[in-house]
């Protein structure tokens, strides 16, 4: 599983070169690790449905952003990466990771800031 989300990361990291990316997780070490961050995407893992076959994670992405505009052209970038392919190989040569071929993005009200938050399926074949 590690090797999956690793991957996914991976993945939005090195092709969003010129949006912030933040992996939101609960750190120890960093009590703002499971801060969301303005002007960054912003990417957490949630439940799994483990599977012989075929296994999910749930993953959510929330772009935020400190005006509307800024959200939208995030928005479309990251929107343009995740159809280029809707699959990426798995970092350690072992399969692919999928993704949905829809992705629905729902604003989240705030008052002084925009976001878009989406949550959806990363499936992989389980070795």
């Amino acid at each position: 599983m590690i090797e999956v989300r690793d991957t996914f990361l991976h993945f939005l990291a090195d092709n969003l070169v010129d949006i912030a990316f933040h992996y939101v997780r609960r750190d120890s070490n960093d009590p703002s690790g499971e801060l969301l961050l303005r002007n960054a995407v912003n990417v957490e893992f949630l439940g799994a449905e483990l599977n012989n076959d075929l296994s999910k994670w749930q993953v959510a992405v929330d772009i935020v952003a400190d005006d509307e505009e800024t959200a939208v052209t995030m928005l479309d970038e990251v929107w343009k990466l995740l159809k280029s392919a809707f699959y990426t190989p798995i970092l350690n040569g072992t399969g692919n990771i999928m993704w949905d071929r829809r992705i629905p993005f729902r604003k989240v009200d705030g008052a002084y800031y925009y976001q878009f938050s989406a949550i959806f399926n990363i499936t992989y074949a389980e070795k």
